[in-house]
């Protein structure tokens, strides 16, 4: 597929996009199906990398408080951290300077929704902040989603856009020559993080 080969080719993961992710064509001779993708690749380079021969299994527990084994990757940084009553809020930074926040709660085994309902954990109280170095371990995990918005987006009102008998999308292609109809067939959206 064309279209499979193009998008992998500009992405990093040359397996990212795969054929069962792009819907057939509607073929018509008057009208012409646009599909619009995009993608969050998440695979960065951490600016100290973890340590993959100190990973070990540890139990993970998830936010409706079921506990899973998964490996966990360790290392150290020096950071600045934000202490709370029940939680820290910590930062860890990528080679190209954006950075990964960490909310870990200090009973490990309270559920991480419980601790922070109720709070904007987004916004930082500079009197809680501290520096020093942080050992963190990770867990190790691979998660992918793929969304569709055309029935949301139908849902709200944007049903002309999806149309191929309104013409909504002419003004982009006003100097074509073949008169089709061009309209939203599809509207994708896949991430993936690991």
């Amino acid at each position: 597929n064309k279209v499979v080969t193009y998008l992998n080719d500009r992405s990093q993961d040359t397996s990212l996009y795969k054929e069962e992710d792009i819907p057939s064509t509607p073929s018509s001779n008057d009208s012409l199906g646009l599909l619009l993708l995009s993608s969050f690749d998440f695979k960065k380079n951490w600016s100290i990398p973890f340590s993959s021969s100190e990973t070990k299994k540890d139990t993970y527990l998830d936010p409706n408080g079921k506990s899973t084994a998964l490996p966990f990757m360790p290392h150290t940084v020096l950071s600045a951290y934000y202490e709370y009553e029940d939680y820290l809020s910590v930062y860890d930074y990528l080679a190209d300077g954006y950075s990964l926040q960490y909310v870990i709660p200090k009973d490990k085994n309270q559920v991480l929704k419980d601790v922070l309902e109720g709070k904007n954990y987004f916004q930082e109280n500079e009197e809680n902040k501290k520096e020093g170095y942080i050992s963190l371990s990770v867990p190790k995990f691979t998660s992918a989603s793929s969304i569709s918005f055309h029935d949301v987006l139908n849902s709200l009102g944007m049903k002309k856009v999806f149309s191929d008998k309104e013409n909504c999308f002419s003004f982009a292609y006003q100097n074509s020559k073949d008169n089709k109809n061009y309209y939203l067939y599809e509207l994708k959206q896949k991430n993936e993080s690991c």
